[in-house]
């Protein structure tokens, strides 16, 4: 039953190596076709896995792991990478089997392929493999930090294979030459943000999420800081506005928030105030609107306002003058509050710390 399991799940990684796919282990209450130990819709691109399916396959694989890992070459190695595959799948902080995914790149890396794979398509293979976990609802994976970070590995690494990569995929989209080297930028930039807005969604406060989304963008920054032919910084304006957007959808989600302050605090905001003054501006009325008291908002909008470098003083400082008018109005209608309203603690704080 376990090699069973292994081996299909084997295939099911193979098949799926070069296409995102959605993981999901399924409830009791549901059960593969009879004769088979998954449920799959190839059209869909999902996979259903039973709990004791997968227990049984990572059995296997950790034996199978464990007796190949010494090997970066040849069928042994093959044969490590496919077990790697469920063995993080089941445990995806076992970062032996993320570490010798790493060694296996970097081989390649120094051989210019692995056993006739260049290494554009490993490198691929590894970053499809990593958007499908964190596409799925897999709720510990999409907030595992190994795998986070080998990912983060993996564009520190092999940038310029991903940039080919996304070359590859502007000359598809663009055409024209000055239009594929903008979907560079493009492409790399979302293709990563779907996956993080997609695993913050199935695992809110998702700090290891938001976190490669900082780095990312850095690294993106620092790459492409002098080739303005790539547009970075139209991206960067949709990147902010669409990060404001999933804050308003997720209130409560303290990570997104602490994100969208960092981005006004990126270099490449620097000339957008009147684009951050608006956002600031939805944000407070929707507060207001929808009486929202979650203090990641109130933590969000007290660091923004008390900060003096990131919004025309004008413009802060009619933020922080409706911000307590509203409040006393609200103070009065709501009397017997016996907390101190958000907004009341917010205004005293920027008054103090601006």
């Amino acid at each position: 039953m376990q090699l069973r399991a292994y081996n299909a799940l084997v295939d099911v990684f193979n098949k799926y190596e070069s296409r995102t796919i959605q993981i999901e282990i399924l409830p009791p209450a549901i059960s593969p076709p009879e004769g088979s130990l998954l449920l799959e819709d190839e059209e869909e691109g999902s996979v259903g896995i039973p709990k004791a399916v997968l227990l049984s396959a990572f059995l296997a694989a950790r034996k199978v792991f464990f007796d190949t890992r010494h090997a970066l070459t040849g069928p042994s190695a093959k044969q490590a990478m496919d077990a790697t595959r469920v063995v993080l799948l089941f445990d995806p902080e076992h970062l032996t089997a993320a570490n010798y995914r790493k060694r296996y790149l970097l081989n390649a890396r120094r051989e210019g392929n692995a056993d006739g794979v260049s290494l554009m398509s490993l490198v691929q293979r590894e970053l499809m493999f990593l958007f499908t976990i964190f596409s799925s609802p897999l709720f510990r994976h999409t907030k595992s930090p190994t795998l986070w970070s080998h990912c983060l590995w993996i564009a520190r690494n092999h940038w310029e294979i991903e940039l080919d990569w996304a070359q590859t995929v502007g000359a598809h989209q663009g055409g024209a030459s000055d239009d594929a080297k903008t979907a560079v930028s493009h492409w790399l930039f979302f293709q990563h943000w779907e996956k993080v807005k997609d695993a913050s969604t199935s695992h809110p406060k998702n700090y290891h999420a938001w976190h490669f989304m900082r780095k990312f963008v850095q690294h993106l920054s620092e790459r492409l800081r002098d080739r303005p032919e790539y547009e970075f910084e139209s991206d960067f304006v949709r990147l902010l506005q669409e990060t404001h957007q999933w804050c308003l959808k997720n209130p409560s989600d303290t990570s997104g928030w602490s994100f969208l302050s960092y981005l006004f605090c990126r270099p490449e905001a620097k000339g957008r105030e009147k684009l951050i003054s608006e956002i600031m501006e939805n944000v407070l009325k929707l507060v207001w609107d929808f009486r929202w008291r979650h203090e990641s908002i109130w933590t969000f909008v007290r660091t923004v306002l008390a900060a003096r470098d990131l919004l025309p003083e004008e413009s802060r400082a009619k933020l922080v003058c409706d911000l307590e008018e509203k409040y006393t109005h609200e103070e009065r209608s709501d009397g017997n509050a016996t907390e101190p309203h958000p907004a009341a603690v917010a205004v005293k704080w920027i008054r103090s710390n601006s």
